[in-house]
Order: C-alpha cells, then sequence, then structure tokens
C-alpha cells in the first residue's frame, strides 16, 4: 500500500502497523516470511532496507506495464 495520511503517520510507524497485524494473522494461520515488491527506487528501498524495517531483496521482476519491480522479504 501506499500511505496517502497528511496527519502525520510516518512511513516507519505504518510498516509497523501493518507488520503487527500479519504477525497477527501468522500466529493464527502459520508462516513466517512477510514478501514484498517495491518499485526500483532507491528512496522506497532504502526505507525498507533499513535495519529497523529489515527487509532483503532477493530479485526483481518486470510488471506488465513495465515498471520494475524489486522483490524482498523479511522473518517475522
Amino acid at each position: 500500500g501506499k500511505n496517502y495520511n497528511e496527519k502525520g503517520i510516518t512511513g516507519t510507524e505504518l510498516l509497523d502497523l501493518a507488520l503487527k497485524r500479519i504477525k497477527t494473522i501468522s500466529e493464527m494461520i502459520g508462516g513466517g516470511v512477510v514478501f514484498l515488491e517495491a518499485e526500483d527506487h532507491a528512496k522506497l528501498l532504502d526505507f525498507y532496507q533499513r535495519p529497523e524495517n529489515g527487509f532483503i531483496p532477493f530479485d526483481e521482476r518486470t510488471a506488465a506495464d513495465g515498471t520494475k519491480l524489486i522483490q524482498l522479504y523479511r522473518f517475522l
């Protein structure tokens, strides 16, 4: 998703909320890896790869519209 909130929530706070929800669901149904795809923009990739966010790139693909997507994962 994208953060369209203008009320001051940071990307880190939004990601933290999403990961907490994923962890809760994971505890109910199993699993322990979060996978995401992000457009190939340095600022965006730097955000996901910060130590506090912990995502690791592992592959890339090209979307149907030609957009290069970087695939990242992290363990819960």
